[in-house]
């Protein structure tokens, strides 16, 4: 069943049978994707380039114009030897990974060679003893046997390609086909396609008993039309009390449509929690599930590897604020935000598939708070001793980087929900237990569903001695990594103290992601709308700050050289690097303003007071009373001070925060005497104590004001801070070239507010107010990721 169309350029035209020419043409260039429907394409498709020349003619039939299928070229360059090239994802020049296609008139007892000539990734689980998948008509009918693993000779490599050209590599093996005029087909992995979900879900909606604890609807409608199922599972509470007590359990998967290894785990934990077992039943009692089990139907319809018909990673957009170009995960974070308000979600995890690493693993995120440390490592401890042959706690990694900021899991963890994962399951097989060098199959996969909702069972018991036990034990875990990272350096240090105050980020290494965050340009649909925006700054987007944690970063106990201060004209330099020099004079007009009218006002209080005292001294001789003390005239002429100082910052303070907005380049929409009262305050004790102690104690002292500035420094940071309180904008330290500072700062950046790079102002302002982010759009639309 085909669930994708494209135009009518969809013709293959190559027609000759001779070595070095196509046999299979999938073009690219002026193809557009139009519609998708159930179904596929009404019509007659066309038929292929290449006509059989009678039963003699041993030629393979390639086709990939099927559900989820990729191949976009098939050359044959010798009697039984083919050079395949995989379609990229649609509107990109990357992400050749996935492939599935079909091979008609094959011949047994020979040895064909297939080559794949322009994969992307320079590293592959095929160079280490995976295999290809193969499924034989003939022997699914006969012998039931269905997808298994196949190829001799297996080599990856890389191509010889022209200087200056892009890296490419060449994946290669051979095979001997189990029969004569059969139909055969080869995948990256077992497929599981959008047909097979719907399926799957018809089933569940048909069925009378988990219809009634399973509730089904549309999430939303992806770019193409598709439906984004959402699942309900729990069942139904006796009271609402006992509803609203339940936490939650958020789990979705296919974000990337080539990783259907997480459409498997999904399908084993979904048969599992909609089972009659006593272990289900409990979890449903206590806990509401929601579920979306393809959150990319257009990319997986297509036989995309990573992205989504806008061209682009949607596992790098969850802090989008385009609803219309990225619908799936828009609509999957507003889902999730409504969820936090009504109850606590205890776990958030998106399946994925990993290419260059064994075994099953997760990545989670360090938390910044003493009372959580460690606690997100809980989970995956346990669900590596409930499934120690194909889950590997070692290959865990905690560590938030900069470019994953826009991940699911970062972001869910920003939101609040500590437990926040992505497991991530191997194309290749395990290295663990009895499981060892083997591949994994379809229910290996289906079993580690089953194993998650094990484990959540236990990692919520009452009785916390297995929570105790896994926490004690990461702690000594710990204890031993840092005793090998100290060893390393060549240092000894006694970790009987303060030893836990060492930063998670000092110990883990960065994960082996992949190069899907480097920027593959606008959304297709959005191309002519950016040619006609103005041109704007391009600013480097800024993670967001730690939901807990120390606001000063903590010198690394694996580095001790010092950070060297900065000067005041290293942060002039780095503004006029990022802004010219022109930055350097940001939010000057409000200030001079604020300076002019501050000045007049000041002044013409005090005049006021001064005529007051005229008639009183014509009164007197003009000669000062002598009964009056000094200490009444500091009393009078502090009081007139007072007064004229708050006339001047009630006047000026709307341009004092006119120019805080300037410098964190910001308009926002709070109120212009936001953190007034505070100032008042700062500026009338500041005011009085400079005074008093102008009297009591000695001159230098009340000329400098410096006591006095101590004392009131506190209000004067508050008011700076609730004026630009809310507006999106962290002050951050400006980008460090010392290697070593550099090094100091980025190791910080999970566990502080202060991250190196280009701007002294972090861009997460976008989604603050939907009143303005329609405006805000052009410069979202700009922004690299």
């Amino acid at each position: 069943m085909l669930n994708g169309s494209f135009g009518e350029k969809d013709d293959l035209v190559s027609d000759t049978l001779d070595l070095g020419k196509e046999m299979f043409l999938f073009p690219t260039e002026g193809a557009y994707f139009t519609s998708s429907r159930i179904g596929g394409k009404r019509g007659i498709i066309k038929e292929l380039a290449v006509t059989l020349q009678g039963p003699e003619d041993n030629t393979l039939l390639f086709e990939s114009r099927f559900e989820s299928g990729n191949l976009q070229k098939a050359v044959r360059v010798g009697i039984y030897e083919y050079e395949l090239t995989l379609r990229t994802d649609l509107y990109t020049d990357k992400h050749t990974q996935w492939f599935y296609f079909r091979v008609q008139n094959t011949r047994k007892e020979v040895t064909y060679r297939f080559t794949i000539v322009n994969l992307l990734k320079p590293k592959s689980l095929y160079a280490v003893g995976m295999k290809p998948l193969m499924y034989s008509e003939l022997d699914a009918t006969t012998y039931n046997i269905g997808w298994r693993r196949a190829g001799h000779e297996i080599k990856y490599y890389k191509n010889n390609m022209e200087e200056g050209q892009q890296s490419l590599y060449c994946l290669t093996w051979t095979l001997q086909f189990p029969h004569d005029q059969d139909t055969c087909f080869f995948a990256h992995f077992y497929p599981y396609t959008y047909t097979d979900l719907q399926c799957y879900l018809l089933s569940i909606a048909n069925n009378p008993i988990q219809s009634q604890f399973c509730k089904l609807r549309a999430l939303c409608r992806s770019l193409a039309g598709n439906t984004v199922y959402l699942l309900t599972i729990t069942n139904p509470s006796r009271t609402p009390q006992e509803a609203a007590a339940k936490k939650a359990v958020v789990l979705s998967a296919r974000v990337h449509p080539g990783e259907s290894n997480g459409s498997w785990i999904m399908r084993g934990f979904l048969d599992f929690i909609l089972s009659n077992s006593p272990d289900a039943q409990l979890l449903r009692d206590i806990f509401v599930f929601k579920v979306i089990p393809m959150l990319n139907p257009d990319g997986v319809i297509v036989g995309n590897y990573r992205c989504s018909l806008a061209g682009r990673d949607l596992n790098r957009h969850y802090k989008t604020v385009l609803k219309d170009s990225f619908p799936c995960i828009w609509y999957t974070k507003n889902m999730i935000k409504r969820l936090l308000e009504e109850r606590e979600v205890l776990l958030y995890c998106d399946f994925h598939g990993h290419s260059r690493k064994n075994n099953i693993f997760l990545y989670g995120c360090n938390s910044n708070s003493r009372k959580h440390w460690l606690h997100e490592r809980v989970f995956p401890l346990m669900l590596s001793k409930n499934a120690p042959d194909k889950f590997c706690f070692d290959s865990c990694n905690f560590k938030v980087q900069k470019c994953k900021e826009g991940t699911g899991r970062v972001v869910m963890w920003r939101m609040g929900i500590i437990n926040s994962y992505t497991m991530e399951s191997t194309f290749g097989g395990s290295t663990l237990g009895r499981k060892r060098d083997t591949h994994f199959t379809i229910e290996d996969l289906k079993s580690l569903g089953y194993h998650v909702c094990d484990t959540i069972l236990d990692f919520c018991d009452p009785d916390q001695t297995k929570y105790t036990q896994c926490l004690q034990e990461l702690k000594e875990l710990l204890q031993q990594e840092i005793h090998k990272k100290f060893n390393n350096f060549g240092q000894d240090m006694d970790l009987e103290g303060n030893w836990s105050d060492i930063p998670l980020s000092d110990i883990e290494s960065s994960t082996s992601g992949s190069d899907s965050s480097l920027s593959d340009g606008l959304p297709a649909h959005l191309l002519n709308i950016a040619d006609e925006l103005p041109a704007l700054p391009r600013r480097r987007a800024r993670p967001a700050p730690a939901p807990a944690g120390p606001l000063r970063p903590k010198v690394s106990h694996l580095d001790r050289q010092k950070i060297k201060a900065i000067s005041p004209d290293y942060y002039a330099q780095h503004i006029a690097s990022i802004d010219g020099k022109r930055g350097l004079f940001t939010g000057l007009t409000p200030r001079l303003c604020s300076g002019v009218l501050g000045t007049v006002v000041h002044g013409k209080v005090l005049q006021h007071y001064q005529e007051c005292d005229k008639p009183e001294e014509l009164v007197s001789g003009n000669v000062q009373k002598e009964n009056s003390s000094s200490f009444d005239r500091v009393i009078k002429e502090t009081t007139r001070e007072m007064i004229a100082r708050s006339a001047a910052t009630l006047i000026t303070h709307p341009f004092h925060v006119i120019t805080l907005r300037s410098m964190v380049q910001f308009i926002g929409r709070e109120s212009k005497y936001w953190g007034l009262i505070p100032r008042l305050l700062g500026d009338i004790i500041s005011l009085w104590l400079c005074n008093s102690l102008a009297y009591l104690v000695n001159t230098y002292a009340l000329d400098s004001g410096f006591f006095a500035s101590m004392l009131t420094y506190p209000f004067v940071l508050v008011s700076n801070l609730m004026a630009v309180n809310n507006c999106g904008e962290i002050s951050t330290h400006p980008s460090l070239h010392s290697p070593n500072t550099l090094k100091e700062l980025e190791a910080k950046s999970a566990t502080s507010n202060t991250f190196s790079g280009n701007d002294l102002f972090s861009n997460n302002w976008a989604q603050r107010d939907s009143s303005w982010c329609a405006d805000a759009c052009s410069f979202v639309l700009l922004q690299p990721y």
